[in-house]
């Protein structure tokens, strides 16, 4: 049995890549190994983990992270980070111990070469996140593993007289819900029958610029109800799952909606191209005038099955993913 260290890259906010690390640890859990969780910082990462797995609070201060991670290894067999500032903690602690960096994001950053020589080891989870490295010596490939959405205990409770059609993802630039805001616009002109469920966190200019959008249409049009902690066993309550993405290091909500069944778009972008191999008709048209319409006639008429969306998710399993993590560890371990 295994006890790795795995230090998450966030407190408060839990995106796809913290999701991605509870799912890991709990399925670990399942197979007998013992993770440790390092969380840098009090937040909702650590509430969400409550009782579920052992967690380690570490300062925020790198120096002071490194000192903690140094004393919480020696009960560790190995240690794997998933961000850029618990990288840099775990080399400067200097354990001993084999230290892995799972690579999430496909944008690349300016200290990448610097970066790329501390671990022993690069997991990326596309092959468009790997092409961040131009020399991969040390870089492997291991999708992300996604869990199938258990059933909620209540429903998001929409109205029936809508067709819903849905955006998962905080509101940052990269997530290209600016991009989509044309087509939103147009859709709700002219089709009385369609609302928009944005879900995801809201602060900030972009946020503002959709909530001044709710006021030029009905409010109970646009819902914005911010981040949801287990969007993805609601998934199946909207008709259209459309991902606009700039980038995406995976594109970790396609499979979470295939799993669901649920028709999806998204852009040819990143790990989205790897994610959408063999359903390349549910990709959005290269010119953004033409999405509405694509947009429209997807969900008028889904392309493809539940159970062909449903199939395609499969691929990307939380064991598959778990055996590939551990194949990786055991050739680090001595």
């Amino acid at each position: 049995m295994v006890t790795p260290l795995l230090v998450a890259n966030f407190s408060e906010q839990i995106g796809g890549g913290e999701i991605s690390l509870i799912e890991l640890s709990e399925e670990l859990i399942n197979r007998g190994h013992t993770p440790i969780i390092a969380i840098p910082g009090e937040g909702n990462l650590g509430r969400e983990l409550e009782g579920k797995s052992k967690v380690k609070i570490l300062p925020k201060n790198i120096s002071s992270a490194s000192l903690a991670l140094r004393e919480i290894a020696k009960e560790c067999d190995l240690i794997h980070t998933t961000g850029a500032r618990g990288l840099v903690a775990a080399w400067l602690a200097r354990t001993g111990k084999p230290l892995v960096w799972h690579v999430r994001v496909g944008a690349r950053d300016k200290l990448d070469p610097i970066l790329k020589m501390m671990p022993d080891l690069i997991i990326a989870n596309s092959r468009c996140t790997a092409d961040r490295f131009s020399k991969k010596e040390n870089v492997i490939v291991i999708p992300n593993g996604i869990k199938i959405p258990s059933k909620p205990a209540q429903t998001l409770n929409l109205n029936a007289n809508f067709k819903y059609i849905g955006v998962i993802a905080r509101m940052t630039p990269e997530k290209g819900h600016l991009d989509l805001l044309p087509a939103i616009k147009k859709l709700l002109s002219e089709r009385n029958d369609i609302a928009f469920f944005l879900a995801g966190n809201n602060q900030g200019s972009i946020g503002d610029e959709f909530r001044r959008l709710q006021k030029e249409f009905d409010e109970n049009r646009i819902l914005m109800p911010g981040f949801i902690s287990n969007i993805a066993e609601h998934l199946n309550e909207i008709d259209l799952i459309v991902i606009p993405s700039r980038i995406e290091g995976f594109g970790r909500v396609a499979v979470e909606a295939m799993l669901c069944g649920t028709p999806l778009l998204t852009r040819k972008v990143g790990g989205l191209i790897e994610v959408m191999e063999g359903l390349e008709d549910l990709f959005l048209p290269e010119e953004k005038e033409e999405w509405s319409e694509r947009i429209s006639k997807e969900l008028d008429s889904p392309s493809k099955s539940k159970e062909e969306l449903f199939t395609a998710g499969t691929r990307f399993s939380i064991e598959k993913h778990t055996d590939s993590i551990l194949s990786a560890w055991s050739s680090l371990i001595k």
